[in-house]
């Protein structure tokens, strides 16, 4: 299997996951009932879950005044662009499209 749809399956899986998160951590928040730790949220961000969480923060209104959670999810972007060029192009030498 070629690494890039791995890779690819990966990242959406990660991303539809966090978003999906972020939306019922808001709906648990408007209820009062038990909610998902912060910590799960941001750590789903760091291992790829970006996107998803960024989604999840503008569909939902969720965790918009926290600061943090803007940073650790923007941060997590730079970070994965950086490590799948490396990835692709200085280690497999190779075209990202190709």
């Amino acid at each position: 299997m070629d690494i890039r749809l791995v890779i690819g399956i990966y990242y959406v899986c990660v991303n539809i996951i966090l978003c999906c998160m972020m939306g019922v951590d808001k709906r648990r928040a408007t209820r009062g009932a038990w909610r998902i730790k912060e910590a799960h949220l941001l750590w789903m961000g760091v291992v790829g879950g970006f996107l998803g969480g960024l989604l999840g923060m503008t569909i939902f209104h969720h965790k918009t005044r926290k600061i943090y959670f803007h940073l650790v999810y923007w941060f997590s972007l730079v970070l994965h662009i950086g490590v799948l060029y490396c990835l692709f192009v200085l280690l497999l030498g190779g075209n990202i499209l190709s």
